[in-house]
This record gives C-alpha cells, sequence and structure tokens, in this order.
C-alpha cells in the first residue's frame, strides 16, 4: 500500500527503522476505506512522530498516555491529533 500512497517516495517508508507500523498502518486505513490523501496524510504523520523517538518494536504496544505525549509536541498541529485518533 505504501507504493499506491507514496509512488514517488515509497522507498523512504519502506527504509524506515518503523517501517512496520508504517506499512500496518497504510494497510489498515485504505481497509476500512479512507481515501488516498487522508491515508497519505495520517502516514506520513505517522513516521514524523514514531522516528522523532526511541527506536520501536514492531510488537510494541502503546497505551493512550503513551500515544498522547508521542503525538504532542511544541510545533504540534491539530492534524496530529487526528493521526492520533486514527492510529490508537
Amino acid at each position: 500500500m505504501l507504493t499506491t500512497l507514496f509512488p514517488r517516495f515509497h522507498q523512504r517508508y519502506l527504509d524506515s527503522p518503523v517501517a512496520d507500523w508504517l506499512v500496518g498502518f497504510a494497510d489498515w486505513l485504505v481497509a476500512v476505506g479512507y481515501a488516498h490523501d487522508p491515508a497519505h496524510d495520517h502516514v506520513r504523520r505517522l513516521k514524523q512522530v514514531l522516528e522523532a523517538r526511541e527506536p520501536v518494536t514492531s510488537d510494541a504496544m502503546f497505551s493512550a498516555a503513551e500515544l498522547t505525549t508521542i503525538f504532542t509536541s511544541a510545533r504540534q498541529q491539530p492534524l496530529f491529533r487526528g493521526t492520533q485518533r486514527a492510529f490508537a
């Protein structure tokens, strides 16, 4: 699904240390009916926040408090909250 959402830059996502999360999230977004542009934006934002953290294993579990911390920053944009809700 990453090749569909990111035709020119999908390799950046596949080479990411959080690629398993990105692939799974992208597949889920499309499976539940998200349109291309919103799915693209959510996956891009998830990549940003997960790569900014310590390494995240593919079998990690996130609590609601951890997700709030992950998706909060000084430069927080409201769109990241939407991605947080979709990812949760």
